[in-house]
């Protein structure tokens, strides 16, 4: 059994910010695919979702549509130059979320703060675009669905300092607080400000303060990780973590790593570490469960996985797990219930072995 828990535990590396490409073209060539549309009727199902893939590091945005008199949710994701890079974005997608997906015009607007910032506007929001990827600033209308000629009617102001942003719409303004820029004067006073810290550091720190902050010990950390060199992921995760022990995706990655290592207890601690920072982190429960799985502990991988489908009800790798703890426990009917709803959405992998095994005919 052992082995077909292990052939549930590929959930795969998800697609850091940093992946997406740092230079945005013009509007005309953006390219995001859409996944899926909901009825506005249960519009929390949508912003559950919606969330939920945010808390993942997609870009993701929504906006209202009609369809036959009826109004919908069309939720879509990604920013890409050409429509190559968005398919191959789709399959990731598909492979890690189980959703088919087409690909469409993008439906953002782009407005360049400097060089190496942007605040990128989408029918539902506010984002910021700069060397680290992308982050929501806040939502614009999160007691309603915009249709997509919102981005039509957005004005944005910046302050002359580039301190904030103003966003207009309709009757409605909000400000965004931005990390005012530096004269050169402020520049050469931080400098000398940091030169005499980093020699009052100790040396180490020193080193690593010179390598990079905690986004960059963690993107080199994934990039080991999706070599597979789990040694040197694992080194620079517990650097991201000692830099920002508030790195949800670095408490992620590591209790991945210790999974796939076999150190089971550190797994479940890093998981539980991830989600006492993001409660919605769906992958840590997943993680989280198929340790559980081989601790033996198979109420709590239910558990666990009961959580998930409760934040995200399409989740495959819950649906799968859940199959293979019903089946050590001998609940025959539901492990079989719940492998072929994983095999509906996407992934029939282990309910194909499960049926090698004289299960589930």
């Amino acid at each position: 059994m052992r082995r077909l828990v292990l052939l549930i535990a590929a959930i795969g590396c998800l697609l850091p910010l940093s992946a997406i490409p740092a230079e945005l073209p013009e509007q005309s060539q953006y390219y995001s695919i859409q996944f899926t549309a909901i009825p506005v009727a249960h519009k929390e199902r949508g912003l559950t979702l919606y969330n939920n893939l945010k808390t993942k590091g997609y870009f993701v945005y929504f906006f209202k549509t009609q369809v036959k008199g009826a109004d919908w949710m069309r939720l879509k994701a990604g920013l890409f130059p050409t429509v190559t890079q968005a398919k191959e974005f789709g399959a990731h997608f598909k492979r890690q979320e189980g959703y088919d997906f087409f690909v469409a015009n993008a439906d953002v607007r782009i407005h360049a703060v400097d060089a190496d910032r942007q605040i990128i506007m989408t029918p539902n929001a506010l984002w910021e675009k700069n060397h680290s990827g992308y982050s929501e600033l806040r939502l614009i209308s999160p007691e309603s669905i915009e249709p997509v000629d919102v981005l039509q009617r957005m004005e944005i102001i910046e302050s002359p300092d580039g301190a904030h942003l103003i966003c207009r719409l309709d009757s409605r303004e909000y400000t965004l607080q931005l990390e005012a820029r530096q004269t050169v004067a402020e520049q050469a006073e931080s400098s000398i400000k940091q030169d005499e810290q980093a020699g009052a550091e100790q040396a180490e720190s020193s080193i690593e303060q010179d390598e990079g902050d905690a986004q960059a010990f963690f993107e080199q950390g994934f990039s080991y990780y999706k070599k597979e060199n789990l040694k040197q992921a694992k080194t620079y995760l517990d650097k991201a973590l000692r830099t920002n022990p508030q790195h949800t995706s670095a408490y992620y990655y590591r209790g991945v790593v210790h999974y796939r290592q076999g150190n089971y207890d550190q797994a479940i601690e890093d998981c539980t570490n991830a989600l006492k920072i993001n409660p919605l982190h769906t992958e840590a429960y997943n993680i989280r469960a198929l340790v559980w799985l081989e601790k033996g502990e198979i109420d709590r991988a239910i558990k666990d996985c009961d959580r998930v489908l409760k934040i995200d009800p399409q989740n495959i790798a819950a649906y799968s797990t859940l199959g293979v703890a019903w089946l050590q426990k001998g609940e025959l009917e539901w492990a079989c219930s719940d492998l072929r709803k994983a095999c509906d959405l996407g992934r029939c992998e282990t309910l194909e072995t499960v049926k090698k095994q004289g299960y589930c005919q």
